[in-house]
Protein backbone atom coordinates (compact mmCIF):
# COMPACT_ATOMS: atom_id res chain seq x y z
CA UNK A 1 0.00 0.00 0.00
CA UNK A 2 1.73 3.37 -0.83
CA UNK A 3 2.28 5.60 2.07
CA UNK A 4 3.18 9.82 2.17
CA UNK A 5 4.90 10.74 5.31
CA UNK A 6 5.03 14.66 6.49
CA UNK A 7 7.46 15.14 9.48
CA UNK A 8 8.80 18.14 8.56
CA UNK A 9 7.13 21.18 9.00
CA UNK A 10 9.36 23.71 9.05
CA UNK A 11 8.25 26.00 6.50
CA UNK A 12 5.74 27.23 8.73
CA UNK A 13 3.02 29.22 7.68
CA UNK A 14 3.19 29.84 4.23
CA UNK A 15 0.53 31.30 1.40
CA UNK A 16 2.68 32.07 -1.43
CA UNK A 17 2.05 29.17 -3.82
CA UNK A 18 -1.75 28.01 -4.36
CA UNK A 19 -3.32 25.22 -2.21
CA UNK A 20 -3.15 22.43 -4.86
CA UNK A 21 0.61 22.82 -5.58
CA UNK A 22 1.98 24.04 -2.21
CA UNK A 23 4.81 22.52 -0.61
CA UNK A 24 4.33 19.66 2.00
CA UNK A 25 6.07 21.13 4.63
CA UNK A 26 4.24 24.70 4.45
CA UNK A 27 0.66 25.18 5.96
CA UNK A 28 -2.08 26.34 5.02
CA UNK A 29 -3.18 27.68 8.45
CA UNK A 30 -0.52 27.81 11.64
CA UNK A 31 -2.95 29.47 14.25
CA UNK A 32 -1.45 29.46 17.94
CA UNK A 33 1.46 26.56 17.06
CA UNK A 34 4.81 27.60 16.44
CA UNK A 35 7.57 25.18 14.62
CA UNK A 36 9.87 23.91 17.37
CA UNK A 37 13.96 23.44 16.65
CA UNK A 38 13.05 19.61 15.53
CA UNK A 39 10.61 20.99 13.03
CA UNK A 40 7.58 19.96 14.64
CA UNK A 41 4.29 21.73 15.45
CA UNK A 42 3.79 22.53 19.07
CA UNK A 43 0.90 24.67 21.12
CA UNK A 44 1.90 28.13 21.31
CA UNK A 45 2.35 29.14 25.53
CA UNK A 46 -0.41 30.46 27.47
CA UNK A 47 -0.86 33.71 29.22
CA UNK A 48 -0.40 33.31 33.14
CA UNK A 49 -1.91 37.07 35.02
CA UNK A 50 0.50 37.84 37.50
CA UNK A 51 -0.68 41.25 38.03
CA UNK A 52 -3.47 43.65 38.61
CA UNK A 53 -2.00 47.02 38.01
CA UNK A 54 -2.80 50.22 40.59
CA UNK A 55 -4.24 52.46 38.20
CA UNK A 56 -2.57 55.50 36.69
CA UNK A 57 -0.07 54.36 34.47
CA UNK A 58 1.00 53.57 31.10
CA UNK A 59 3.61 51.46 28.60
CA UNK A 60 5.79 48.52 29.81
CA UNK A 61 9.75 49.14 29.58
CA UNK A 62 11.83 46.73 30.93
CA UNK A 63 15.35 47.64 32.20
CA UNK A 64 17.38 47.68 35.62
CA UNK A 65 15.64 44.36 36.47
CA UNK A 66 12.24 45.56 36.45
CA UNK A 67 8.93 46.51 34.55
CA UNK A 68 8.67 50.17 34.19
CA UNK A 69 5.31 52.00 33.84
CA UNK A 70 4.73 55.25 34.02
CA UNK A 71 2.64 58.19 35.14
CA UNK A 72 2.67 61.93 34.59
CA UNK A 73 0.57 63.55 37.67
CA UNK A 74 -1.12 61.65 40.67
CA UNK A 75 1.90 59.02 41.88
CA UNK A 76 1.62 55.75 41.95
CA UNK A 77 3.05 53.29 43.56
CA UNK A 78 3.04 49.15 42.34
CA UNK A 79 2.59 46.50 44.94
CA UNK A 80 4.56 43.88 43.32
CA UNK A 81 8.22 44.39 43.71
CA UNK A 82 8.81 43.52 39.77
CA UNK A 83 7.18 46.69 38.89
CA UNK A 84 8.18 50.22 39.15
CA UNK A 85 6.12 53.29 38.11
CA UNK A 86 8.53 56.42 37.06
CA UNK A 87 6.93 59.68 36.50
CA UNK A 88 6.83 61.66 33.24
CA UNK A 89 6.26 64.81 33.73
CA UNK A 90 5.42 67.19 31.48
CA UNK A 91 8.03 69.42 30.89
CA UNK A 92 5.90 73.08 30.92
CA UNK A 93 2.09 71.96 32.39
CA UNK A 94 2.46 69.51 35.36
CA UNK A 95 -1.67 68.78 34.89
CA UNK A 96 -1.61 67.03 31.48
CA UNK A 97 -1.76 63.28 32.01
CA UNK A 98 0.80 60.42 30.34
CA UNK A 99 -1.27 58.68 27.37
CA UNK A 100 1.11 56.63 25.61
CA UNK A 101 5.14 55.30 25.87
CA UNK A 102 6.69 54.77 22.72
CA UNK A 103 10.00 53.18 23.89
CA UNK A 104 12.33 52.76 26.66
CA UNK A 105 16.46 51.80 26.69
CA UNK A 106 18.66 52.36 29.60
CA UNK A 107 21.50 54.44 28.55
CA UNK A 108 24.57 54.87 31.08
CA UNK A 109 22.17 52.98 33.69
CA UNK A 110 19.22 55.20 33.36
CA UNK A 111 15.78 54.72 31.45
CA UNK A 112 15.60 57.09 28.08
CA UNK A 113 11.65 57.39 26.97
CA UNK A 114 9.28 58.53 24.79
CA UNK A 115 6.22 59.63 25.71
CA UNK A 116 2.92 61.68 24.38
CA UNK A 117 0.56 63.43 26.31
CA UNK A 118 -3.09 64.23 26.42
CA UNK A 119 -2.88 67.29 24.27
CA UNK A 120 -0.89 65.61 21.77
CA UNK A 121 2.57 66.50 22.57
CA UNK A 122 5.30 64.88 22.33
CA UNK A 123 8.83 64.65 24.59
CA UNK A 124 11.78 62.58 25.62
CA UNK A 125 13.05 62.07 29.30
CA UNK A 126 16.27 60.91 30.56
CA UNK A 127 15.57 59.55 34.06
CA UNK A 128 18.80 60.47 35.29
CA UNK A 129 19.31 60.96 38.95
CA UNK A 130 21.18 64.58 39.75
CA UNK A 131 22.08 63.81 42.89
CA UNK A 132 20.52 64.07 46.28
CA UNK A 133 20.38 67.09 48.06
CA UNK A 134 22.74 67.84 51.18
CA UNK A 135 22.33 70.05 53.72
CA UNK A 136 24.23 73.67 54.32
CA UNK A 137 26.06 73.32 50.82
CA UNK A 138 26.87 75.88 48.72
CA UNK A 139 25.41 75.12 45.08
CA UNK A 140 26.49 77.27 41.91
CA UNK A 141 23.67 78.68 39.34
CA UNK A 142 22.50 76.02 36.79
CA UNK A 143 23.11 73.00 39.60
CA UNK A 144 20.41 70.25 39.98
CA UNK A 145 19.40 68.36 42.44
CA UNK A 146 16.64 65.83 43.30
CA UNK A 147 14.99 64.81 47.05
CA UNK A 148 16.37 62.96 49.29
CA UNK A 149 13.47 60.80 48.53
CA UNK A 150 13.01 60.71 45.10
CA UNK A 151 9.39 62.17 43.76
CA UNK A 152 9.97 61.82 39.67
CA UNK A 153 11.25 65.76 39.21
CA UNK A 154 15.01 67.42 38.97
CA UNK A 155 15.02 70.68 40.83
CA UNK A 156 17.52 73.25 39.14
CA UNK A 157 19.23 76.06 41.04
CA UNK A 158 17.96 79.74 40.03
CA UNK A 159 19.74 81.49 42.25
CA UNK A 160 22.63 80.34 44.24
CA UNK A 161 23.62 80.02 47.57
CA UNK A 162 23.80 77.28 50.64
CA UNK A 163 21.16 75.07 51.54
CA UNK A 164 19.18 75.43 54.92
CA UNK A 165 19.85 72.80 57.57
CA UNK A 166 16.57 70.41 56.80
CA UNK A 167 15.50 69.70 53.65
CA UNK A 168 12.50 72.10 52.38
CA UNK A 169 9.07 71.15 50.99
CA UNK A 170 9.55 70.18 47.18
CA UNK A 171 6.91 71.75 44.75
CA UNK A 172 5.57 69.48 42.06
CA UNK A 173 4.33 71.69 39.78
CA UNK A 174 7.19 72.25 36.80
CA UNK A 175 7.99 76.24 37.28
CA UNK A 176 7.30 76.39 40.84
CA UNK A 177 10.28 77.42 43.44
CA UNK A 178 11.11 76.88 46.72
CA UNK A 179 13.65 78.99 48.92
CA UNK A 180 16.40 76.72 50.98
CA UNK A 181 18.02 79.64 53.37
CA UNK A 182 20.05 81.13 50.57
CA UNK A 183 19.81 79.14 47.32
CA UNK A 184 16.17 79.35 45.35
CA UNK A 185 15.54 75.74 43.77
CA UNK A 186 12.94 75.29 40.69
CA UNK A 187 10.96 72.60 39.62
CA UNK A 188 11.88 70.81 36.22
CA UNK A 189 10.62 67.70 34.63
CA UNK A 190 12.57 65.28 33.59
CA UNK A 191 12.07 65.72 29.99
CA UNK A 192 15.09 66.76 27.58
CA UNK A 193 15.19 70.57 27.79
CA UNK A 194 17.62 71.03 24.87
CA UNK A 195 15.63 72.61 21.76
CA UNK A 196 17.11 70.75 19.23
CA UNK A 197 16.27 67.35 20.69
CA UNK A 198 13.69 66.36 17.83
CA UNK A 199 10.74 64.53 20.95
CA UNK A 200 9.77 62.00 17.88
CA UNK A 201 8.05 58.89 19.28
CA UNK A 202 11.09 56.61 17.83
CA UNK A 203 15.04 56.83 18.53
CA UNK A 204 17.91 54.38 19.05
CA UNK A 205 21.03 53.77 21.61
CA UNK A 206 23.84 53.74 19.20
CA UNK A 207 27.76 54.50 18.84
CA UNK A 208 27.28 56.23 22.63
CA UNK A 209 24.22 58.66 21.64
CA UNK A 210 20.82 58.98 21.37
CA UNK A 211 19.35 59.16 17.74
CA UNK A 212 15.99 60.18 16.34
CA UNK A 213 14.28 61.59 13.22
CA UNK A 214 14.10 65.04 12.79
CA UNK A 215 12.60 67.35 9.93
CA UNK A 216 14.61 65.73 6.47
CA UNK A 217 17.21 65.38 9.14
CA UNK A 218 18.10 62.63 11.80
CA UNK A 219 19.21 64.08 15.20
CA UNK A 220 22.13 62.91 17.21
CA UNK A 221 22.88 63.50 20.64
CA UNK A 222 26.29 64.30 22.24
CA UNK A 223 28.57 61.13 22.88
CA UNK A 224 27.50 60.04 26.98
CA UNK A 225 25.31 63.00 26.77
CA UNK A 226 21.63 62.11 26.28
CA UNK A 227 20.38 66.14 27.30
CA UNK A 228 22.90 67.03 24.87
CA UNK A 229 21.73 67.70 21.83
CA UNK A 230 23.70 71.20 20.46
CA UNK A 231 27.84 70.92 21.60
CA UNK A 232 29.58 71.37 18.02
CA UNK A 233 31.77 68.78 17.16
CA UNK A 234 29.93 65.94 18.86
CA UNK A 235 26.37 66.61 18.48
CA UNK A 236 24.18 67.35 15.18
CA UNK A 237 22.29 65.88 12.42
CA UNK A 238 22.61 63.55 9.39
CA UNK A 239 21.28 65.48 6.28
CA UNK A 240 19.22 62.17 5.21
CA UNK A 241 16.74 64.27 3.66
CA UNK A 242 19.68 65.61 1.04
CA UNK A 243 19.97 61.67 0.15
CA UNK A 244 16.32 60.75 -0.20
CA UNK A 245 15.12 59.65 -3.66
CA UNK A 246 11.48 60.57 -2.31
CA UNK A 247 9.88 60.88 0.68
CA UNK A 248 12.57 63.08 3.24
CA UNK A 249 10.90 62.80 6.54
CA UNK A 250 12.31 60.09 8.57
CA UNK A 251 9.77 57.60 10.24
CA UNK A 252 11.73 56.30 12.45
CA UNK A 253 15.30 54.50 12.99
CA UNK A 254 17.35 51.28 14.54
CA UNK A 255 20.36 49.12 14.62
CA UNK A 256 21.40 47.18 11.97
CA UNK A 257 24.65 45.16 13.27
CA UNK A 258 26.77 48.44 13.93
CA UNK A 259 25.24 50.72 11.35
CA UNK A 260 21.97 52.95 12.09
CA UNK A 261 19.13 52.14 10.00
CA UNK A 262 16.53 55.11 9.11
CA UNK A 263 13.39 54.30 7.64
CA UNK A 264 11.43 56.30 5.39
CA UNK A 265 7.67 55.84 3.94
CA UNK A 266 9.21 54.51 0.48
CA UNK A 267 13.25 53.24 1.24
CA UNK A 268 15.61 52.76 4.22
CA UNK A 269 18.91 54.13 4.50
CA UNK A 270 22.30 52.63 6.40
CA UNK A 271 24.44 54.85 8.09
CA UNK A 272 28.02 53.90 9.67
CA UNK A 273 27.99 55.91 12.78
CA UNK A 274 30.24 56.68 15.61
CA UNK A 275 31.15 58.87 18.44
CA UNK A 276 33.25 61.11 16.09
CA UNK A 277 30.51 62.63 14.28
CA UNK A 278 33.64 63.37 11.39
CA UNK A 279 33.37 59.66 10.69
CA UNK A 280 29.55 59.69 10.07
CA UNK A 281 28.74 58.19 6.14
CA UNK A 282 25.66 56.85 4.22
CA UNK A 283 26.12 53.39 3.26
CA UNK A 284 23.34 52.08 1.56
CA UNK A 285 19.88 52.91 0.63
CA UNK A 286 17.52 50.23 -0.13
CA UNK A 287 13.62 50.58 -1.90
CA UNK A 288 11.60 49.52 0.80
CA UNK A 289 10.12 51.91 3.46
CA UNK A 290 8.19 51.85 6.67
CA UNK A 291 5.87 54.26 8.31
CA UNK A 292 5.76 51.70 11.39
CA UNK A 293 8.82 52.59 13.69
CA UNK A 294 7.70 50.51 16.43
CA UNK A 295 7.76 46.97 14.18
CA UNK A 296 11.69 47.73 13.98
CA UNK A 297 13.37 45.57 16.05
CA UNK A 298 16.65 43.04 15.55
CA UNK A 299 16.47 38.58 14.26
CA UNK A 300 19.59 37.80 14.74
CA UNK A 301 22.27 40.09 12.99
CA UNK A 302 19.00 41.47 10.73
CA UNK A 303 16.77 44.10 11.13
CA UNK A 304 12.83 43.27 10.42
CA UNK A 305 9.90 46.11 10.16
CA UNK A 306 6.86 46.17 9.03
CA UNK A 307 6.06 47.29 5.62
CA UNK A 308 2.74 48.74 3.62
CA UNK A 309 3.22 45.48 1.46
CA UNK A 310 3.96 42.99 4.95
CA UNK A 311 7.12 42.34 6.94
CA UNK A 312 10.71 42.91 5.36
CA UNK A 313 14.32 43.05 6.54
CA UNK A 314 17.91 44.13 6.01
CA UNK A 315 19.85 41.55 5.87
CA UNK A 316 23.63 41.06 5.02
CA UNK A 317 24.04 38.44 2.71
CA UNK A 318 26.64 35.87 3.83
CA UNK A 319 28.80 35.60 0.42
CA UNK A 320 28.48 38.64 -1.03
CA UNK A 321 27.96 41.00 1.98
CA UNK A 322 25.99 43.46 0.03
CA UNK A 323 23.21 45.03 2.08
CA UNK A 324 20.01 44.07 0.50
CA UNK A 325 16.25 44.20 1.71
CA UNK A 326 14.51 40.28 1.79
CA UNK A 327 11.12 39.55 1.57
CA UNK A 328 10.84 37.53 4.83
CA UNK A 329 7.31 38.28 5.21
CA UNK A 330 6.46 37.12 1.81
CA UNK A 331 4.85 33.50 2.87
CA UNK A 332 2.15 35.55 4.36
CA UNK A 333 2.09 39.19 3.01
CA UNK A 334 -1.86 38.47 1.57
CA UNK A 335 -2.58 37.44 5.28
CA UNK A 336 -0.70 40.89 7.20
CA UNK A 337 -1.60 43.41 4.45
CA UNK A 338 -4.97 42.10 5.36
CA UNK A 339 -4.69 42.67 8.82
CA UNK A 340 -2.84 46.26 8.24
CA UNK A 341 -6.60 47.68 7.50
CA UNK A 342 -7.12 46.92 11.19
CA UNK A 343 -3.68 48.75 12.81
CA UNK A 344 -2.67 52.08 13.03
CA UNK A 345 0.07 51.02 15.60
CA UNK A 346 1.08 47.67 15.03
CA UNK A 347 4.07 46.92 17.96
CA UNK A 348 6.84 44.40 18.16
CA UNK A 349 9.29 42.91 20.20
CA UNK A 350 12.13 40.46 19.71
CA UNK A 351 11.53 37.05 22.20
CA UNK A 352 15.10 36.10 23.08
CA UNK A 353 13.81 32.75 25.20
CA UNK A 354 11.68 31.65 22.58
CA UNK A 355 14.10 32.91 19.32
CA UNK A 356 11.44 34.71 18.26
CA UNK A 357 10.13 37.95 16.51
CA UNK A 358 6.68 39.14 17.83
CA UNK A 359 4.22 41.75 15.86
CA UNK A 360 1.27 42.66 17.56
CA UNK A 361 -1.52 44.46 14.80
CA UNK A 362 -4.58 44.89 16.56
CA UNK A 363 -6.13 43.59 19.91
CA UNK A 364 -5.17 40.43 20.55
CA UNK A 365 -3.53 39.27 17.11
CA UNK A 366 0.41 38.57 16.65
CA UNK A 367 2.59 37.83 14.17
CA UNK A 368 5.27 35.42 14.78
CA UNK A 369 8.61 34.41 13.30
CA UNK A 370 10.44 31.83 14.49
CA UNK A 371 13.88 31.88 13.86
CA UNK A 372 16.70 29.83 14.62
CA UNK A 373 20.16 29.75 12.37
CA UNK A 374 21.23 26.29 14.30
CA UNK A 375 18.19 24.18 13.52
CA UNK A 376 17.56 26.47 10.35
CA UNK A 377 14.20 27.12 10.86
CA UNK A 378 12.56 30.39 9.67
CA UNK A 379 9.18 30.07 9.84
CA UNK A 380 6.06 32.27 10.67
CA UNK A 381 2.61 31.90 12.74
CA UNK A 382 -0.65 33.75 13.99
CA UNK A 383 -1.23 33.90 17.31
CA UNK A 384 -4.81 35.55 18.95
CA UNK A 385 -4.92 36.36 22.24
CA UNK A 386 -8.67 36.81 24.17
CA UNK A 387 -7.24 39.98 25.22
CA UNK A 388 -5.80 43.20 23.55
CA UNK A 389 -2.75 43.89 24.05
CA UNK A 390 -1.10 47.11 24.53
CA UNK A 391 2.29 46.70 25.52
CA UNK A 392 5.11 44.01 25.50
CA UNK A 393 8.56 43.82 26.87
CA UNK A 394 10.77 41.04 27.88
CA UNK A 395 12.77 40.76 31.24
CA UNK A 396 15.38 38.09 31.72
CA UNK A 397 14.23 36.01 28.70
CA UNK A 398 10.36 36.22 30.15
CA UNK A 399 8.20 38.00 28.00
CA UNK A 400 5.12 40.00 29.41
CA UNK A 401 2.39 42.14 28.26
CA UNK A 402 -0.17 44.29 29.01
CA UNK A 403 -3.71 44.58 28.42
CA UNK A 404 -5.26 47.79 30.53
CA UNK A 405 -3.84 47.54 34.10
CA UNK A 406 -3.53 43.39 33.86
CA UNK A 407 -0.31 42.23 33.19
CA UNK A 408 0.58 38.59 31.95
CA UNK A 409 3.55 36.54 31.34
CA UNK A 410 3.52 34.46 28.44
CA UNK A 411 4.42 31.69 30.22
CA UNK A 412 5.47 27.81 28.63
CA UNK A 413 4.28 26.00 31.39
CA UNK A 414 0.34 27.61 30.41
CA UNK A 415 -1.86 26.12 28.09
CA UNK A 416 -4.86 28.57 28.41
CA UNK A 417 -5.04 32.21 28.93
CA UNK A 418 -5.73 32.77 32.04
CA UNK A 419 -8.43 30.10 32.36
CA UNK A 420 -9.56 30.71 28.35
CA UNK A 421 -8.83 27.88 26.68
CA UNK A 422 -7.56 28.73 23.05
CA UNK A 423 -7.60 26.81 19.62
CA UNK A 424 -4.50 25.24 17.91
CA UNK A 425 -5.43 25.09 13.95
CA UNK A 426 -3.36 22.97 11.66
CA UNK A 427 -4.16 22.73 8.05
CA UNK A 428 -1.60 20.61 5.81
CA UNK A 429 -1.49 21.56 2.47
CA UNK A 430 -2.86 19.69 -0.22
CA UNK A 431 -1.09 16.49 -1.16
CA UNK A 432 -1.31 14.63 -4.31
CA UNK A 433 1.17 11.91 -3.63
CA UNK A 434 3.60 13.20 -6.47
CA UNK A 435 1.34 12.18 -9.09
CA UNK A 436 -0.79 15.39 -10.02
CA UNK A 437 -4.00 14.74 -11.52
CA UNK A 438 -5.02 11.39 -10.71
CA UNK A 439 -7.86 10.14 -8.38
CA UNK A 440 -6.61 8.52 -5.20
CA UNK A 441 -8.08 6.12 -2.69
CA UNK A 442 -7.40 7.25 0.69
CA UNK A 443 -7.45 4.94 3.12
CA UNK A 444 -5.88 5.74 6.31
CA UNK A 445 -4.14 8.14 8.28
CA UNK A 446 -1.53 8.01 11.13
CA UNK A 447 -0.27 10.51 13.35
CA UNK A 448 2.47 10.86 16.09
CA UNK A 449 1.08 13.59 17.99
CA UNK A 450 1.01 14.72 21.67
CA UNK A 451 -2.55 15.49 23.22
CA UNK A 452 -5.93 15.44 21.26
CA UNK A 453 -6.78 16.95 17.73
CA UNK A 454 -10.16 16.66 15.65
CA UNK A 455 -9.12 15.27 12.28
CA UNK A 456 -11.35 16.32 9.19
CA UNK A 457 -10.21 16.59 5.35
CA UNK A 458 -10.32 18.72 2.88
CA UNK A 459 -11.08 17.23 -0.73
CA UNK A 460 -11.41 20.47 -3.27
CA UNK A 461 -8.51 22.70 -3.05
CA UNK A 462 -10.88 25.18 -4.90
CA UNK A 463 -13.68 24.86 -2.73
CA UNK A 464 -12.56 24.75 0.85
CA UNK A 465 -16.23 24.06 2.05
CA UNK A 466 -16.15 20.18 0.84
CA UNK A 467 -14.54 18.82 4.32
CA UNK A 468 -15.30 15.89 6.14
CA UNK A 469 -16.92 15.70 9.50
CA UNK A 470 -14.69 15.84 11.98
CA UNK A 471 -13.44 12.89 14.06
CA UNK A 472 -11.48 12.73 17.89
CA UNK A 473 -7.72 11.43 17.91
CA UNK A 474 -5.77 11.24 20.48
CA UNK A 475 -1.44 10.48 20.87
CA UNK A 476 0.68 8.23 18.57
CA UNK A 477 -1.96 6.34 16.18
CA UNK A 478 0.20 3.53 14.56
CA UNK A 479 -0.11 1.34 17.50
CA UNK A 480 -3.73 1.00 17.02
CA UNK A 481 -4.39 0.85 13.08
CA UNK A 482 -4.42 4.05 10.74
CA UNK A 483 -7.17 5.66 10.99
CA UNK A 484 -9.75 5.47 8.45
CA UNK A 485 -10.09 8.27 5.67
CA UNK A 486 -12.40 7.09 3.53
CA UNK A 487 -12.17 9.74 0.47
CA UNK A 488 -11.53 9.65 -3.21
CA UNK A 489 -9.66 12.50 -4.41
CA UNK A 490 -6.75 13.52 -6.33
CA UNK A 491 -5.44 15.57 -3.80
CA UNK A 492 -6.45 15.90 0.28
CA UNK A 493 -6.04 18.08 2.82
CA UNK A 494 -5.71 17.31 6.48
CA UNK A 495 -7.32 19.99 8.83
CA UNK A 496 -5.95 19.22 12.90
CA UNK A 497 -7.90 21.16 15.89
CA UNK A 498 -7.08 21.09 19.44
CA UNK A 499 -9.41 22.93 22.07
CA UNK A 500 -8.11 21.45 24.83
CA UNK A 501 -5.81 23.05 27.72
CA UNK A 502 -3.12 20.72 27.65
CA UNK A 503 -0.07 20.53 25.91
CA UNK A 504 -0.39 19.56 22.38
CA UNK A 505 2.56 18.77 19.49
CA UNK A 506 2.18 17.15 15.63
CA UNK A 507 5.54 15.19 14.77
CA UNK A 508 4.56 13.13 12.02
CA UNK A 509 1.38 12.49 10.03
CA UNK A 510 1.35 9.67 7.17
CA UNK A 511 -1.39 9.51 4.56
CA UNK A 512 -2.50 5.40 2.91
CA UNK A 513 -3.40 5.43 -0.45
CA UNK A 514 -4.12 3.60 -3.67
CA UNK A 515 -3.92 5.39 -7.09
CA UNK A 516 -7.08 4.85 -9.34
CA UNK A 517 -5.96 6.55 -12.17
CA UNK A 518 -6.41 9.37 -13.82
CA UNK A 519 -9.91 11.36 -14.12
Amino acid sequence: MPSLTLERFDGGLDRRKGAAVSDANRMRVLLNAYVTSGWHLAKRPGLTRIAQLEAGTVGLVAGLARLNTFFATAAVSHASSLFRALRLAHPSDSTRTLVAVYRGETFNGALYVSSEYDDGSLFHHYLDEAGAWAATTAYSLGAFREPTIANGFRYEVTSAGTSGGSEPAWPTTVGATVVDATVTWTCRSKAIADVNCPHHPSFVRLAQKIWSPGNEVVRYSATDAPRDWTTGGDAGFLPTGRHSPGDADPSGVGRYRAQLAVTHGDHVQTWTVDPDPDNHAIDQIMDVGSDFARTMNNVGQDLYFLSPFGFRSISNQKFTEQLEDLDVGSPVDELVVADLTLTTEPLSVYFHGQGQYWCRMHGGVVWVFTYSRVSKVYAWSRYEFPVSIDAMAELENELYVRSGDVVYKVDRNARSDDGVVYPVEVQLPYLAAKKPGQRKQWLGLDLVMRGTARVSYLTDPDDPARETPARAVTGDTRANGMIGVGCVSTELGVRLLNEDAEDWELQQATLYYDVLGAM
